[in-house]
C-alpha cells in the first residue's frame, strides 16, 4: 500500500486510469476527497454495500459535472 501525505486542495493522480483524487476538505476526525475519473471507471466504497458511481445517486451525494469534453464526473465520498 502506498500511504501519502496530503494538504486540502492538493492532488493525487494515477495516469495508467485517469483519475485524479482531491483533497476536499480536512476535519477533526474525517477526509473529504473528490474524485475525478471516466465514466466507465466504477468507483466504490468498500464500507458501503451500494457503488456510489451512477449518474442519478452522485447527483444526490451533491457530485458536480466535469466538463463533457473530459468524459468524467467528480464524485465527493464523505
Amino acid at each position: 500500500m502506498l500511504v501519502l501525505s496530503r494538504k486540502t486542495s492538493e492532488q493525487i493522480f494515477i495516469p495508467e486510469l485517469n483519475i485524479t483524487i482531491t483533497v476536499v476538505k480536512i476535519g477533526n476526525s474525517r477526509v473529504q476527497l473528490g474524485i475525478q475519473a471516466p465514466q466507465d471507471v466504477e468507483i466504490t466504497r468498500p464500507d458501503a454495500n451500494r457503488p456510489h458511481r451512477s449518474d442519478a445517486h452522485a447527483s444526490d451525494r451533491g457530485a458536480a459535472r466535469a466538463e463533457p469534453e473530459t468524459s468524467s464526473a467528480l464524485l465527493f465520498l464523505a
